[in-house]
């Protein structure tokens, strides 16, 4: 089922049914949570406030892009670039550092325009939303071995799929040192269902019915 709803990002990787994993989503915010496969074949989902956590930086200009974010939030956490306003700030500061004046875009005017390749910069804040997402999926999956897999929801990425696909998503989603190989086994999937919100509420009903008749 999952197969039907989801794209799979690494050909070679496989799931482990029995393994945790991780679903993430950006939109407004950036909601994360763990699901846990149970032996009745029932899942527990452990929610959580993950897209609070510290955003990291492994490059020169992501470590720049702290550094404006921080002077401008004070704490830079994730949610402050993987999410719809996120996008805003990534634009922001990749307008600024080459000094010049960013724009009055929305994040929906970046995204257009990064897709209709009408502006460098949005093109280049779009490209680098994706890395980050990668950087940040990639955490979540070394934390407890998520080889269930990591899924990508939320608003953002389904209406940017071509270009998220050719980004450096999963390259920066392995980038982990002497982890890299280990994240190479993790696979990634990008929820494709039309509305998945809905599709997990009547998998969640069907198994608590289960669960309660046997």
């Amino acid at each position: 089922e999952s197969e039907q709803c989801s794209l799979r990002l690494r050909d070679q990787t496989e799931v482990d049914p029995k393994a945790a994993c991780w679903v993430l989503g950006a939109g407004t915010g950036l909601g994360v949570a763990c699901v846990v496969p149970q032996d009745n074949g029932a899942n527990i989902v452990l929610p959580g406030e993950g897209g609070h956590v510290d955003l990291a930086a492994c490059t020169p200009e992501e470590d720049d892009l702290i550094v404006y974010l921080r002077n401008k939030f004070g704490r830079v956490s994730a949610e402050r670039c993987l999410s719809g306003q996120g996008i805003r700030n990534i634009y922001d500061f990749v307008v600024s550092h080459r000094g010049a004046n960013p724009e009055d875009h929305t994040p929906a005017m970046i995204t257009e325009k990064a897709l209709k390749a009408e502006c460098k910069d949005c093109e280049r804040a779009l490209y680098l939303f994706c890395i980050l997402m990668g950087r940040f999926g990639g955490n979540l999956a070394l934390t407890n071995g998520s080889f269930g897999g990591v899924y990508i929801a939320g608003g953002i990425v389904p209406k940017v799929q071509e270009l998220f696909i050719k980004s450096g998503f999963r390259v920066a989603f392995e980038d982990k040192g002497r982890f890299n190989e280990y994240l190479q086994s993790i696979p990634v999937f990008l929820i494709t269902h039309s509305d998945p919100g809905l599709l997990g509420s009547g998998t969640y009903i069907r198994q608590s019915l289960n669960i309660s008749i046997d």
